[in-house]
């Protein structure tokens, strides 16, 4: 009896101290937020609002860069532009995975959806990113844009056409010549 009730006790100490040291890596690397609940994190105070007014109570008590956990989770938000820079640019493959959101009522995405540079992650994000990467150079973006900014005036020139006409139209064709072009 005694034996059992200290192998319980050994075993809640235990949990209580890596449970502990798991909810504090992110103030112990200098990321503010609320306090987690050992067991749940801040879960149960994230359900009670909506995303956009989560995040802007994170971003008032807790300033650009906050985190929060799901459980054990820490899950760190930001709207620093200077730090998401360096994620996107410079240390990229240090965040090559996001997380993944199942549907409602539990339904997961199609598994399709991970054969794309959206939906993929470690190695292959990488390797994606690393494809693409020469795409999107400042320099290339600027020879497209004359030609992205000429497919919107003629979009937004068909769209006016419409307006002056009074007329209803279906705007998915026009939406699908434009990104088309």
């Amino acid at each position: 009896m005694i034996g059992t009730i200290l192998l319980v006790l050994i075993f809640l100490l235990t949990f209580y101290v890596i449970r502990k040291r798991q909810m504090t890596i992110l103030k112990r690397n200098g990321i503010n937020g609320p306090e987690p609940n050992l067991i749940t994190g801040n879960i149960f105070s994230l359900l009670k609002k909506n995303n956009l007014e989560r995040s802007q109570e994170l971003i008032d008590n807790y300033g650009k860069t906050s985190g929060y956990y799901v459980g054990s989770k820490p899950n760190v938000m930001t709207i620093d532009l200077e730090l998401i820079k360096r994620f996107q640019i410079k240390d990229f493959d240090k965040f090559s995975d996001r997380q993944t959101f199942g549907l409602k009522n539990g339904i997961r995405p199609n598994p399709k959806f991970s054969e794309h540079v959206i939906g993929t992650t470690g190695a292959r994000w990488k390797e994606h990113r690393t494809i693409l990467n020469p795409t999107f150079s400042a320099m290339k973006l600027k020879m497209v844009t004359p030609i992205i900014e000429s497919a919107i005036d003629i979009f937004i020139n068909k769209v006016d056409k419409h307006a002056q006409d009074g007329n209803e139209f279906n705007i998915y064709d026009d939406f699908q010549l434009l990104t088309a072009d």
